[in-house]
């Protein structure tokens, strides 16, 4: 009696918000894209109300084109212009046929242009991030760039068309969550660097007042609180309050104060502040946390 085979159990994978094709090489590898992280927190959002009936307002838009009678529209009652230059006070509007023609294709061929070691890129870079799954049919060389990307510990540039913009973004090896994951990046324009010149030089000047035992001190501490790091040891503590306040106050009853955390003043004497913190982190060293 030949042996039953087992299939494969069905996996619902999330619904994609784009599709791009990666090209490694001549290897194609159609993937699918979702925001790794959301950008609305679960947290309590107030609701502006006429203050006499408290209801809801609806916003209304107000046009001066003729100063003496103003008159007020609705946002569906408008529509989206664009000024034909800075400070020109001339617009023009664009039906959605011809925005949409503007857009490449979602579903191009994106190839790699490079490939850079994952430390290369500051943080800093990084504007949103996506996770990565294959399409049907590209597991295999879904996995070959994986393979790659996690054995040389690197990050593919890519460039490709995401939310109606020709953007670049990395695609990199995520070992917290198993798969491979594009950050969409931030075009050198965004990144103030004359803010970040001013700061450098500020940091310059003061080079050499560093001893070598601040130095000494400043690893002991370093050492004595080193661990893992746990993403949920930290919890929004502000709206879960907020939420039993807006429940007694439903209730009629007055919320919760919170109280004011006790702050000791700061010392101006930066060696005799590194020894107090040596002797209480000597005292009672946390334990590190292992991530399962």
């Amino acid at each position: 009696m030949p042996a039953k085979t087992r299939k494969a159990p069905v996996v619902a994978m999330p619904r994609a918000s784009a599709k791009i094709t990666l090209m490694f090489g001549m290897v194609s590898i159609p993937v699918a894209m979702r925001p790794h992280v959301s950008d609305r927190r679960k947290s309590v959002s107030g609701r502006v109300l006429c203050p006499e009936h408290m209801e809801p307002c609806t916003q209304l838009y107000e046009c001066r084109h003729d100063e003496k009678k103003p008159h007020t529209m609705t946002k569906s009652d408008t529509v989206l212009g664009y000024e034909t230059a800075k400070d020109s006070g001339t617009f023009v509007t664009l039906p959605d046929e011809v925005i949409e023609s503007l857009v490449s294709d979602r579903e191009q061929a994106a190839s790699i242009r490079v490939f850079v070691p994952t430390s290369s890129i500051d943080p800093l870079y990084y504007e949103r991030q996506y996770a990565l799954w294959p399409q049907d049919g590209a597991g295999q060389p879904y996995d070959l760039l994986t393979v790659a990307l996690r054995s040389e510990d690197v990050s593919a540039i890519v460039t490709a068309t995401i939310s109606k913009q020709t953007r670049t973004f990395s695609v990199r090896w995520s070992e917290a969550f198993g798969c491979l994951v594009a950050s969409l990046l931030y075009f050198d324009s965004d990144v103030r660097w004359e803010d970040g010149e001013v700061i450098a030089a500020s940091v310059e000047d003061r080079a050499g007042t560093i001893t070598d035992e601040h130095i000494t001190m400043a690893r002991s501490i370093v050492q004595s609180l080193s661990g893992e790091f746990d993403s949920g040891e930290v919890t929004d503590t502000y709206t879960e309050t907020l939420r039993e306040a807006i429940a007694a106050a439903a209730e009629g009853k007055a919320p919760a104060a919170a109280k004011p955390k006790q702050v000791k003043a700061a010392s101006n004497d930066l060696l005799a502040s590194l020894k107090a913190s040596v002797e209480a982190t000597g005292k009672a060293k946390p334990k590190p946390k292992v991530k399962a």
